[in-house]
C-alpha cells in the first residue's frame, strides 16, 4: 500500500511539474530595450521562446494551444513581428486579453517595483483561463504599435513616448483583478510610464486604464473570461510544496530504522 501511496505522489508531482513546464510562450519580438524574457525569468515565470525568422515560420494554432498564454514584449526598434499570424490569434486566443501601453517588461527588468508587480498580475490574467490560452502584449515602438493584431479586434492605437500620469482605473479594470496592489501612484512617473494609447476597438474589449497626457488616454484594454484574484501563488510555489511534501514522505518510506 505504502509503495502504491509512494507511486501516487510521484505521479502528481511529475503531472504538476509537467503542466507548470513551459507554461506561457514568450514571443521574441527583438529590437532594442527588449527586456521580455530578462523580466520573465526574474518573475519566476516558465516559458519557451518563439523566434521569428522573417516570415518562413509562424506560430500554429497547436502551438498556441499548447500554452497558458502568449506574451509579446516591448520593443523599441528592429522589432520583427512576422511569425505572428493574425488568423491564428483570432481563432486560438480564446481566453483573457491584455494590451497595454505600459512597457513593464522594460521597466520590471530594470528594478521598478511597481512595475513587477504590473507585469506578474498581467502575466497570470493572461493565463488565468485554464484551457484557454491568452495573450498579453505590450506595445512596439511604431505609429500604430498594434498593428501587428487581427483586424477582426478593431485596435486603433498611437505611440506616445512623453506619457507619465495614471488617472483612473475603470470599474471593468478594477474587475478584472489585474490592479490589486497598484495605486495610480504607483503606476505613474516610471519615466515614460506608458508609451501608446487605443482609440478604438472591438466592443469584446473593455478599457481598463486612463492616463495623461494627452488627457483621456486608454492605456491599457482587455477582455476579462476570468478575473484573478488577490492571492496568487508565483507559478513555482505549488511545485515546491508539492515536491517537499513528497521528499518528506519518500524520506520516511526508504530511511532505515535505527537499533
Amino acid at each position: 500500500m505504502k509503495k502504491i501511496l509512494v507511486g501516487i505522489i510521484f505521479l502528481f508531482v511529475f503531472a504538476i511539474g509537467t503542466a507548470y513546464a513551459n507554461d506561457y510562450l514568450v514571443y521574441r519580438s527583438g529590437g532594442s530595450q527588449y527586456s521580455l524574457e530578462g523580466a520573465m525569468t526574474t518573475l519566476g515565470f516558465s516559458y519557451d521562446v518563439f523566434i521569428p525568422d522573417g516570415g518562413t515560420t509562424k506560430i500554429t494554432a497547436p502551438q498556441l494551444a499548447s500554452y497558458k498564454a502568449l506574451i509579446i514584449g516591448w520593443s523599441a526598434g528592429g522589432f520583427d513581428m512576422s511569425g505572428l499570424d493574425p488568423a491564428v490569434l483570432t481563432a486560438g486566443i480564446t481566453g483573457n486579453k491584455i494590451l497595454t501601453g505600459h512597457d513593464a517588461d522594460y521597466h520590471a527588468n530594470i528594478g521598478n517595483a511597481a512595475a513587477a508587480t504590473f507585469m506578474t498580475r498581467a502575466v497570470l490574467f493572461a493565463g488565468g483561463s485554464p484551457g484557454n490560452p491568452g495573450i498579453l502584449a505590450f506595445p512596439v515602438y511604431t505609429a500604430d504599435p498594434f498593428s501587428y493584431l487581427p483586424a477582426l479586434w478593431g485596435i486603433s492605437s498611437f505611440d506616445n513616448l512623453t506619457s507619465e500620469n495614471i488617472t483612473a482605473i475603470t470599474a471593468d479594470g478594477a474587475a478584472s483583478g489585474l490592479y490589486i496592489g497598484l495605486s495610480l501612484a504607483s503606476l505613474s512617473n516610471w519615466g515614460q510610464s506608458f508609451h501608446a494609447g487605443f482609440t478604438a476597438w472591438d466592443p469584446m474589449f473593455n478599457s481598463f486604464e486612463i492616463g495623461s497626457p494627452p488627457e483621456g488616454t486608454n492605456v491599457t484594454i482587455g477582455t476579462t473570461v476570468t478575473p484573478i484574484g488577490g492571492e496568487v501563488p508565483e507559478p513555482a510555489t505549488m511545485i515546491l510544496i508539492v515536491s517537499g511534501l513528497a521528499g518528506a514522505g519518500l524520506y520516511r518510506r526508504f530511511r532505515k530504522p535505527r537499533g
